[in-house]
């Protein structure tokens, strides 16, 4: 007889413990589905805006290299058109390491 009422003691108390377990559970699963039927929306409104504002920013790097480049080659060319133009008044060989070449002798000299 005692035993019995044990066993029923003890069930009693774990139906109990499961029941508030239960609804535990339910409220916390409630709160997640708030939270993230808010969080969700407002995430991926945040990633679009991100991409939107990347995509812009890159576009401008884009065109900030292609000036960058253009500048480059007539730098390049202007430096083609004076070397050409300084072998043909010099008559040198033109390829531009003939003062260079000098002046490295003249600074080994006064270091030697």
């Amino acid at each position: 007889m005692i035993l019995l009422f044990i066993i029923i003691t003890h069930l009693t108390l774990w139906a109990q413990t499961a029941k508030s377990s239960s609804s535990l559970l339910k409220n916390s699963m409630a709160h997640l589905r708030a939270v993230h039927t808010h969080q969700f929306p407002q995430r991926i409104k945040d990633l679009e805006d991100q991409v939107r504002r990347l995509t812009m920013e890159n576009t401008q790097m884009k065109a900030e290299l292609d000036k960058a480049q253009r500048r480059w080659e007539k730098l390049k060319e202007g430096a083609r058109r004076r070397r050409s133009s300084t072998t043909a008044t010099n008559g040198t060989a033109g390829n531009g390491a003939g003062p260079i070449i000098l002046e490295e002798r003249e600074e080994e000299r006064e270091d030697g």
